[in-house]
This record gives C-alpha cells, sequence and structure tokens, in this order.
C-alpha cells in the first residue's frame, strides 16, 4: 500500500497507509472523489498541476501567503498557521474548484463558516461577518472585499456562469452518489460471497 500524505498547504488533503484515519467510510471515500474531480478540473481551467505541496504549486501558494502580507484573508490578522481557504467551497454543493484564483490563506478561527439551510454561506456573507465586529465595518469590508476581487483576477480564475457552476456541482453531486453506493455494492457483493463459501464450506 501506498504510504504517503499528499498535502495542501499545511495540512493533508488526504492520507494513505501510516496517516490513514481509524475509521473510513463511504461517505470518506465519494468526498475524496469529489475534491479529486474539482482539484482536476480546477488545474483544466489553468492549465498545469497545482499540487499546493510541492514544486510549481506550492510556489504559487507560497506567493499569494506573500500577496496577502502572511495575514489572514478575512480578518487580516497574523497567524502562526495559515490554512487553504477555498474562496467558492471546495465542496459538491457550491462546486468551487481548487484553482489559485479560489484560494487564500485564512487563519484557523475564520476557517469556519456559519450555515444558512445546511448550506455554507458565501465567502463575502463570510467576510461580512467577521468585519461587523470591527470598528468601521463597512469601510472595512468593502475594502477586504476589492483585496479578494483583485486576487481572483489576478490569478485569472475562469469567471463561470450560473448555469457553469450548476453543471460544475450536479456532476459533483452524481459522482459523490455514484462512488457511495459502489462501496455499498461492493460491500455487498463480497459479503454475498462470503456467505455462499461459508455455506459450501458446511457438511
Amino acid at each position: 500500500m501506498l504510504n504517503a500524505v499528499i498535502r495542501y498547504g499545511s495540512g493533508p488533503f488526504w492520507a494513505i497507509g501510516a496517516e490513514m484515519t481509524t475509521h473510513n467510510t463511504a461517505s470518506d471515500a465519494a468526498n475524496t472523489a469529489v475534491r479529486a474531480y474539482l482539484t482536476t478540473l480546477g488545474e483544466k481551467y489553468l492549465g498545469h498541476g497545482f499540487n499546493t505541496g510541492s514544486g510549481r504549486g506550492k510556489r504559487i501558494w507560497l506567493e499569494i501567503q506573500e500577496s496577502f502580507q502572511k495575514r489572514c484573508v478575512y480578518c487580516d490578522q497574523e497567524a502562526s498557521r495559515l490554512t487553504i481557504e477555498h474562496l467558492v467551497s471546495f465542496n459538491r454543493e457550491t462546486g468551487g474548484l481548487h484553482h489559485p484564483g479560489n484560494i487564500a490563506p485564512c487563519c484557523p478561527s475564520c476557517n469556519r463558516r456559519r450555515k444558512e439551510d445546511g448550506l455554507e454561506v458565501d465567502w463575502r456573507t463570510h467576510l461580512a461577518d467577521i468585519t461587523e465586529r470591527d470598528e468601521h465595518p463597512i469601510a472595512v469590508f468593502r475594502a477586504r472585499q476589492r483585496r479578494i476581487e483583485e486576487h481572483i483576477r489576478n490569478y485569472n480564475h475562469p469567471n463561470l456562469t450560473d448555469d457553469e457552476m450548476a453543471a460544475i456541482s450536479t456532476i459533483a453531486k452524481s459522482l459523490y452518489e455514484a462512488v457511495a453506493t459502489e462501496v455499498k455494492r461492493g460491500t455487498d457483493l463480497y459479503w454475498a460471497i462470503h456467505q455462499s463459501m461459508i455455506s459450501k464450506a458446511q457438511p
């Protein structure tokens, strides 16, 4: 078995072998497949690989951190550990791509969005939630929003239409269901074979 950790930013994207989690479900496998799809699609738009843990992808990620002065994209505070924040969330519901124009440095405390109707709020709403604590929330919000929008443009994130975003999300949801279903189907198939072998072995 492969014994490696594929790292995205400061933490593992997924782990195999010695770093493997103690409990893995069909949902875990399906979510990994969705992230692989959104990563591959982001790389298609980008025109090259984008592994932020090594090589060219890592250099780009470090460059992005420098462009934000190694401060959190939302609260603008320095942090000893900055994580990758996907501005458009990196999941099947939202369909955010793993692309330089969709990632920004984020402190651990800001890397948690509230949910509405079961879905994470978008990055502008999240930014508003954080900047409302400031003495001048409107001015601060607008300045940080402009900085984020400039970052998105500078890294040539594709200007996707609502229909394109919906298509990406629809395919991601379909992929999730397909993988989760195949894990269950494979388990059920093996168990049927196992039971049959036991039955045949009995006198």
